[in-house]
């Protein structure tokens, strides 16, 4: 996770040119922290130190990374073949709806009467 997190803050997010297009100024990704008091963990980080923030962080950063890397570019497919496709009378094969049995009261003669939890204790 701290791999993630050193290389987010080492990205270069941003790049200050002049006329001939020569790069003047190089804005890195701690620009971006959110946290000064993150920062201020990073300054005195020692082994052995209470770095709750930086953990964090680098949960949060290492998180946001792989879901970037996971995430799967959609293709737009032509068809190719020349067919008509329009609504066919087939295409569910569900004739009910999935919600069918939602705001029915139950059958009143599947249930009796208040049933006790407490029917077999002796």
């Amino acid at each position: 996770m701290l791999n993630y997190l050193i290389e987010w803050l080492k990205e270069v997010v941003e790049e200050e040119l002049d006329d001939e297009g020569v790069i003047k100024k190089k804005y890195y990704g701690i620009r971006r922290l959110p946290d000064i008091m993150a920062m201020k963990e990073m300054e005195a980080y020692k082994d052995g130190v209470n770095v709750d923030r930086l953990v964090s962080l680098a949960a949060l950063i290492s998180f946001v990374k792989i879901r970037e890397s996971n995430t799967q570019v959609n293709i737009r497919v032509e068809n190719q073949i020349n067919n008509n496709l329009e609504k066919s009378q087939n295409l569910y094969k569900l004739k009910s709806g999935a919600f069918r049995h939602m705001g029915r009261s139950k059958n009143q003669s599947s249930v009796k009467g208040k049933r006790s939890p407490f029917k077999r204790i002796r």
